[in-house]
């Protein structure tokens, strides 16, 4: 997100450069670069969509911008930005770091983290990571013990659930105890938000797979000791039984998971209007857009609408789940069949293991 005090130009790699209050940041992963502004003589647009950052005493910063237009509006932004008197020290003025070594303290929750910085607050979040200066952070609160609520200057509040209420508490203590004095009125007009290529939500897939793994495995074993004592035949005859037996486990699971997602939206979603998106070349794109309460957006799925605009229910605490309202009954319907479908199938488990080892 852009404003007046900061412009983002994003590349590949998760590369990124912000131009900020009397200085630039060059993010490229974990690594970081701040160049004091006083220390750049110009920025110019080279080729295939670059941004080449002169320093006073010569030496040459680049980054990859998204598209040449990107790119020569982010050199022109910076060489508006530019004061009149520079230090011919250059890149003696240049500081450079991790992300991860300033990241302290760590906040985890169930599908976010956050760390802590110098000036900073990073929040990683369903293949987004969302950027925010402590000068636009109004405070920190816990709400319930396990809800971290970042409040920005301007009201834009960023929800975080899951966090154990001891660690919460101390994290949400440590950001309102490095903020600054001075605060900016702006808020979430400072705040970067990039997507992570190839990003996940936090709560990764190894940690998903934990539990079919186990089951996947106790089965095996099953099957093995199921040849060890009653013969080849029964061995064969569990792995055929495993085939219903794990698809309509597999059919329950998602079925409660996606009433639960439904039931936290009817107790607290927030209903909005989301914007077809469009590439820049004016074709509509598989998705709609809409900005949550934390100032981030959040994009809605799907190629059953075509209409400019599409009314969208989302979850405040995780934006990413989303659902266009409608009828009832064919919601019902529909998980009323995939029930009796994933039943259905288990029954058919339990009767061919009667068969085999009665």
């Amino acid at each position: 997100m852009s404003s007046s005090h900061v412009l983002t130009g994003r590349g590949g790699r998760g590369t990124s450069a912000t131009l900020e209050a009397g200085r630039l940041r060059i993010q490229q992963g974990p690594q970081y670069t701040l160049i004091p502004l006083a220390a750049v003589q110009e920025a110019c647009a080279g080729d295939e969509s670059t941004v080449e950052i002169v320093l006073t005493d010569g030496a040459v910063h680049r980054v990859k911008g998204a598209n040449p237009t990107a790119a020569a509006a982010f050199a022109a932004a910076l060489n508006r930005a530019l004061p009149e008197g520079r230090d011919p020290a250059g890149s003696a003025l240049v500081t450079t770091g991790s992300t991860s070594e300033e990241a302290e303290p760590l906040w985890r929750g169930d599908d976010a983290r956050a760390s802590l910085g110098t000036d900073r607050l990073l929040i990683v979040r369903g293949g987004r990571n969302t950027d925010i200066p402590l000068a636009a952070v109004h405070e920190a609160r816990v709400e319930g013990e396990q809800l971290l609520q970042v409040v920005l200057t301007d009201g834009a509040t960023h929800q975080l659930p899951g966090g154990k209420p001891a660690a919460t508490a101390a994290f949400a203590a440590a950001v309102n105890g490095a903020l600054p004095g001075e605060r900016h009125p702006a808020g979430s007009a400072l705040v970067t938000t990039e997507a992570v290529p190839g990003g996940e939500p936090f709560r990764t897939v190894w940690r998903s797979l934990i539990w079919p793994a186990g089951i996947a495995l106790a089965y095996l074993g099953y099957t093995i000791w199921a040849g060890i004592t009653h013969g080849a035949f029964e061995a064969v005859s569990v792995a055929v039984i495993g085939i219903p037996v794990f698809l309509g486990l597999a059919a329950v699971t998602f079925g409660v998971l996606a009433i639960s997602v439904r039931v936290a939206l009817a107790r607290r979603g927030i209903t909005v209007e989301a914007v077809r998106a469009i590439d820049p070349q004016g074709s509509p794109h598989p998705w709609y857009e809409f900005t949550a309460t934390d100032g981030v957006t959040y994009t809605h799925h799907t190629r059953k609408h075509r209409t400019p605009t599409l009314r969208v229910v989302y979850d405040p605490l995780r934006p990413y789940r989303t659902k266009v309202p409608g009828s009832l009954l064919p919601v019902v319907v529909r998980y009323f069949a995939a029930y009796a479908c994933a039943f259905a199938m288990l029954a058919l488990a339990a009767f061919m293991t009667y068969e085999t080892f009665r």
